[in-house]
């Protein structure tokens, strides 16, 4: 069954995975939908930094995940960019991909007061997927990119 943009209420899709997921190949398939308008990815990464200093990551990398997520520093702020929904209305779909432990950030069951409404309405109307990937085949995947040089700084205890 296939709807008309036209006929879609603003609607936001919450994708919540692991790392080594394929979760960035869904992203960009949603971002090349005719009904997507926004898409995110990870926008509460630079928050995760923030509320994890025991995290080796570049100083680099750090730098730039803040300077282009500058809502980085207050859980309001990143309440009003998942609050963000397409300003399109031929493309009512906003996409936001999310790694699974960056969930407890947004305290979603005792938000702060100023961000009630927000909360509310991630739990009540937007959608929420799940993506899950056999734990075997994600530390297999992991320690392949591990061996290519092509990890990063990604732990084994940051896989989830």
């Amino acid at each position: 069954m296939t709807s008309s943009a036209a006929e879609m209420m603003p609607t936001t899709i919450h994708c919540w995975s692991q790392p080594r997921s394929t979760s960035t190949a869904l992203l960009y398939a949603f971002s090349q939908h005719p009904n997507v308008g926004k898409v995110f990815d990870e926008p509460l990464y630079g928050a995760h930094l923030l509320a994890s200093p025991h995290l080796t990551r570049s100083g680099q990398e750090k730098d730039t995940v803040l300077a282009a997520q500058a809502h980085s520093n207050s859980i309001d702020a990143c309440y009003n960019v998942l609050s963000q929904q397409s300003p399109d209305p031929s493309k009512p779909l906003t996409f936001i991909k999310h790694m699974s432990k960056h969930f407890p950030l947004l305290s979603l069951l005792s938000p702060p007061s100023s961000s009630i409404k927000a909360a509310q309405r991630i739990l009540t109307q937007d959608k929420h997927i799940i993506l899950l990937r056999d734990p075997l085949e994600t530390i297999q995947s992991w320690s392949t990119a591990v061996e290519a040089g092509a990890a990063g700084a990604t732990t084994l205890e940051e896989l989830g």
